[in-house]
């Protein structure tokens, strides 16, 4: 077999059939470089490499071991990403699945710089593996028309092994429903002494009016806004939808409209608009009129503009009777009790942000966050009760969360800050999750998803969490995203959450 020795230059040698490697010079160290093919044939009976040196009569002291020859390499790994936001399918594609991306990214892992071969469809490219952790991707140069695609790859590593494929196999589907899917909308008024269906253009005193209507079979979800205001989503359960709008209605004008959403995520043209007035007065806003200072040296009612060394102070006041929920006014950095808290703030009843955003700290219930969108707002998370599964958080529902990057290129990007849960984790300085390619990508050898994974179902994405990491330990629910579907690993890539 053709061999190389490393020596002071390279020379090529052969091995005859005696074994003896005749050379003219004396070198100290050398290492023989084989084909695995060649190789193979001595190790597949369990040879034994023998080397010495022969100078003239006098033969060396021979070095003999067993080894064995691995001249093989598996397939890569493959995922594809659906990169288009909105509607139902964000992020890896199952497969057999379907898209709404006709450029979906192809991603994976192979051996550390590896070619990768890539056959879309009979379209062949090859991709070189990062050099350190093997992570590949390739995003199609040109839009993949609607219908079935089938991508198989495979890999060729340095040593010249090629593998077998792994393959995918997925459905693009680019064509959004028409609004004439949806039919029989119905606008339900079940408050107050006049009950039943607001006529369009008229008036209600229901604050929470129940939208509704049937969709043909293609459409599996319905997404409802309030003029340009998005409400929410519903799903469609036996070619039925019905939504109710999860924060009250201010008095005044209103426009609702439907969108469906088919299997693919594409979202169509919303209905002619349904107008009409909310009558009657708005919710008186509630007064603060005590604020104690009760734990600490110094107690007792804290004056407007005093401070103090309570960073729990109990605040008091007088709100609306009747209104059965307990409020957190906009006081940054403090929680709302123990108690199930919807907060509010200067306008429609949600958390008005400033310039530089709002913190607000998750209570021992389970709180609502309704955000209005100036800056990054920040949902802070502390850890209250050690043996609970969430921290003593409770299951927070958070309506309005910005999806971005949180820096300039998306100002209004908000956060959920859980540093303080997760018990043993020590991320990097930059982060668990970067965008490679445009992918976001968890690190390798991270162990962030032992403690934290994401959901996605019916247009939200509920965060789980496993405070200490425990391979075993069960995920409970911290946060629902209403409205938002979006990957753990695009989350932490943003560094919206904060661990």
């Amino acid at each position: 077999m053709n061999t190389h020795q490393n020596w002071n230059e390279v020379t090529q040698i052969n091995i005859p059939a005696d074994g003896v490697i005749e050379a003219s010079e004396r070198h100290t160290d050398f290492v023989i470089h084989a084909k695995p093919s060649d190789v193979a044939n001595y190790a597949r009976e369990g040879s034994d490499l023998v080397l010495s040196m022969r100078d003239g009569a006098n033969v060396s002291g021979t070095t003999s071991s067993s080894f064995v020859v691995d001249a093989t390499v598996e397939a890569p790994t493959l995922v594809v990403t659906d990169n288009v936001e909105g509607g139902i399918v964000n992020g890896p594609i199952p497969d057999n699945g379907l898209t709404n991306d006709n450029r979906p990214t192809l991603s994976g892992l192979a051996e550390a710089g590896a070619t990768v071969h890539i056959d879309i469809d009979g379209v062949k490219v090859d991709v070189t593996a990062d050099s350190e952790t093997g992570v590949w991707s390739y995003v199609p140069g040109a839009a993949l028309a609607d219908g079935a695609h089938n991508v198989i790859v495979s890999q060729t590593d340095l040593a010249g092994n090629t593998s077998g494929g792994t393959g995918a196999h997925f459905k693009v589907d680019t064509e959004a429903p028409g609004s004439d899917t949806l039919s029989d909308l119905d606008l339900y008024d079940d408050v107050g002494d006049i009950q039943g269906t607001i006529v369009p253009g008229g008036e209600t005193d229901d604050n929470l009016p129940e939208y509704s209507g049937k969709a043909e079979s293609e459409v599996v979800a319905v997404d409802i806004y309030d003029g340009d205001s998005y409400l929410g989503r519903a799903d469609v359960v036996d070619g039925h939808w019905r939504f109710t709008p999860k924060v009250p209605l201010i008095p005044g004008d209103h426009s609702f409209t439907a969108r469906p959403i088919d299997a693919a995520g594409n979202i169509g043209e919303g209905t002619p608009p349904w107008d009409f007035k909310l009558v009657g007065d708005a919710l008186a806003a509630p007064a603060t009129t005590l604020v104690v200072d009760d734990s600490g040296s110094v107690t007792g009612p804290i004056e407007k503009g005093a401070t103090t060394d309570d960073t729990t102070p109990t605040v008091s006041g007088a709100g609306t009777p009747g209104n059965g929920q307990s409020l957190l006014m906009e006081i940054s950095g403090m929680s709302g009790g123990e108690g199930d808290n919807i907060p509010h703030g200067k306008a429609s009843a949600a958390i008005a942000g400033d310039a530089d955003g709002d913190v607000l700290e998750s209570s021992g219930g389970n709180d609502t966050f309704n955000l209005i969108h100036v800056g990054h707002d920040t949902l802070l998370y502390n850890l209250l009760v050690q043996d609970d599964p969430t921290g003593g958080n409770g299951h927070d529902q958070v309506n309005g969360f910005t999806v971005g990057p949180v820096d300039n290129s998306a100002p209004d990007s908000d956060r959920i800050d859980i540093s303080q849960l997760l018990v043993g984790y020590t991320p990097d300085a930059d982060g668990p999750a970067h965008y490679v390619d445009g992918v976001a990508v968890i690190d390798a050898g991270d162990h962030i998803m032992d403690y934290l994974k994401a959901e996605q179902s019916g247009g939200n994405t509920t965060i789980l969490i496993n405070l200490d990491g425990d391979p075993g330990g069960e995920f409970a629910p911290l946060i629902t995203l209403n409205g938002v579907e979006v990957s753990l690993e695009t989350l932490l890539a943003n560094h919206q959450i904060v661990v």
